[in-house]
């Protein structure tokens, strides 16, 4: 009796967790710490070597985060970096690599599945733009730079562009008959098209529109008269909009015309650092020599973000995880959750760093977890 109720309790709090995350809130720290309880406590009643086994799937990943943890310490260390730097660091491994470890061993254990966590993730990100239905029927969405809850349209479109996804995996799940599935993936591919578009979010237009393709291109040879109506529906709808709306018309034009909205700036200072200290980079903590003209001191790209701060010690510790990550993904087939952890590196690539944002950090691991996912893992019992 006592396994069972822990199994359902980390079901349940796991499925929670999801939904809480794109609200970026006290929420997810609640339920992050409700799960590492049940999951420590439900450690006496387990068999050790299951567990084992459940984690050695990825221990590449395992080592991977446990080398990029260390130079994170070797950094601090000889940079003598502040106390921010040290809080960042201790909370990296717990909070991030250990919410990893525990998805990863809740779904090849089988406590909780890959479409119960897909559910949940619809169910917070939809939560966002729900609201907002009325301005999007009568355009007003389309008047300034759509902000959402978070008032912020970056992150706004980061969620929309992640639920755009969603809906096109939905549109082809087979667990659903197609009298529900069509008209919700439609419905909800609709909604999240207009906020990525009124969120004027370039970074996400071009991972969802690259990543878009992989996923056609995967679904065609099965699927080829839904990628046809996916496509014309997307292509109108996108049609309409730059036509008929200078926002995002003008944050297209802003695209093509390479405006970096002063990442440029911010990318070159980053890169003279990192010639400074090519190896161990500068600490966790370098707001102040990230400080431009334009007091803009966020790295906006992960990879620059590891290499500053870590150098290339932490360059390659960073590319072995996501190595390891691609090839688990391909090995057990997770290609859907592949593509969507491109479309997180593609959106990291100009607006994020990697160690710091919750919202980038805790969907990255958690989609890190379903790729290495190995179907074929013995149930819970």
């Amino acid at each position: 009796m006592e396994k069972t109720s822990l199994t359902r309790s980390m079901q349940v709090t796991a499925l929670a967790l999801v939904a809480a995350l794109p609200f970026d809130n006290a929420l997810f720290h609640l339920f992050s710490f409700l799960l590492l309880f049940f999951f420590l406590v439900s450690l006496r009643s387990q068999d050790i070597g299951r567990v084992k086994k459940a984690t050695m799937l990825a221990k590449w990943v395992h080592m991977s985060f446990l080398v990029i943890w260390a130079i994170m310490l070797i950094t601090n260390l000889i940079n003598g970096q502040s106390e921010e730097a040290w809080r960042t660091m201790l909370q990296f491994g717990p909070r991030y690599w250990l919410l990893f470890a525990i998805f990863a061993y809740l779904l090849n254990m089988q406590i909780i599945a890959k479409s119960e966590l897909f559910v949940a993730a619809v169910l917070g990100l939809s939560l966002h733009f729900i609201p907002y239905i009325p301005a999007m029927l009568d355009f007003s969405i389309f008047d300034n730079r759509f902000r959402g809850i978070d008032r912020n349209p970056n992150t706004a479109g980061l969620k929309a562009a992640g639920l755009l996804m969603l809906s096109i995996y939905l549109a082809s799940y087979q667990g659903l008959v197609s009298r529900i599935r069509y008209p919700v993936a439609f419905f909800l591919g609709v909604m999240s098209l207009i906020v990525l578009l009124a969120s004027g979010n370039r970074g996400s237009w071009v991972a969802v529109s690259l990543c878009s393709v992989i996923l056609f291109v995967a679904m065609f040879p099965k699927n080829p008269r839904l990628v046809a109506m996916i496509s014309i529906t997307t292509v109108l709808l996108v049609g309409f909009v730059l036509t008929q709306f200078s926002g995002p018309e003008s944050r297209l034009a802003l695209l093509f015309e390479g405006y970096s909205a002063h990442r440029l700036d911010i990318w070159q200072n980053a890169g003279q650092l990192f010639i400074e200290r090519p190896f161990f980079g500068h600490g966790l903590d370098v707001r102040a020599e990230l400080l431009t003209p334009n007091a803009i001191y966020h790295e906006h790209n992960i990879f620059i973000s590891v290499g500053v701060t870590m150098g290339i010690m932490g360059l390659l510790a960073y590319s072995a995880m996501l190595i390891s990550i691609a090839s688990l993904a391909l090995k057990f087939g997770n290609h859907f959750e592949l593509v969507m952890l491109l479309m997180m590196l593609i959106v990291g690539f100009f607006a994020y760093d990697f160690y710091r944002s919750q919202l980038f950090l805790g969907h990255f691991v958690i989609l890190a977890a379903l790729a290495v996912h190995h179907k074929s893992s013995r149930p819970a019992t």
